[in-house]
């Protein structure tokens, strides 16, 4: 006869310093064994966060023309002592300028320096989701580069690349045109993959038109950099 016993604990879980050893099973408090999946367990623990780049009714101004990589419209450093795993990209547009091409584009890296930009603050624009907030995210996220960000030197990877060959702003481009703002998203699940910053490292985002403005969400799970190395 089997004898299976978890040990409760969703705020903080027990860890190990070593690889290679027992742990027992993981559940709640009245014996439920978690068969959640791993994005839902880190949600659970108040790993995972939500940062809003331009709020309710008032979109940023992104950079214009084409991207310049001096110009993040997002930039996300990791702290040293932890690990990001992105987990959505949502940028929401609002409005291209005049009818011309619009360059997206999401990539990570190191050695990047943000620059002059405005910073999105913990527990303000940057929150736990869960609502009682166990922890705070320790990543440093600002928007709206003043074009003086040094952009990533090392292992830069582009990700995600999307756009338009033609964006167009109904309403002041083109009345007559099919194609109003969009929606972009890269999602892990749906891509079915996600870089990790790890440690001292960066992602920026780029949405660059003619004169665009929108919002940008990013979803990222935040851990201490022990439970990798």
């Amino acid at each position: 006869m089997s004898d299976i016993r978890l040990v409760t604990g969703v705020q903080s879980r027990t860890q190990v310093a070593q690889d290679d050893r027992f742990l027992a099973v993981a559940g709640d408090r009245i014996g439920n064994m978690y068969t959640k999946r791993w994005l839902d367990a880190l949600v659970s623990e108040g790993r995972v966060f939500c940062a809003n780049a331009g709020t309710v009714t008032t979109p940023l101004t992104f950079g214009a023309g084409s991207i310049d990589t001096t110009e993040p419209d997002l930039f996300v450093a990791c702290d040293s002592n932890f690990v990001i795993t992105p987990i959505e990209i949502r940028v929401k547009m609002e409005a291209y300028g005049t009818s011309a091409i619009f360059e997206l584009m999401a990539a990570t890296g190191t050695d990047g320096v943000a620059g002059t930009d405005t910073d999105l603050v913990a527990g303000t624009n940057i929150c736990n989701l869960r609502s009682d907030a166990p922890f705070t995210a320790q990543a440093q996220i600002g928007h709206s580069s003043a074009a003086d960000a040094t952009y990533m030197t090392t292992n830069v990877c582009e990700f995600w690349r999307d756009g338009l060959m033609k964006a167009v702003t109904t309403g002041t481009a083109d009345d007559d045109s099919p194609m109003p703002p969009q929606t972009f998203v890269w999602n892990i699940f749906e891509h079915g993959f996600s870089p990790l910053l790890v440690g001292s490292s960066q992602l920026m985002v780029f949405a660059a038109a003619q004169a665009s403005q929108g919002f940008i969400t990013f979803i990222f799970a935040e851990e201490p950099l022990s439970r990798y190395n």
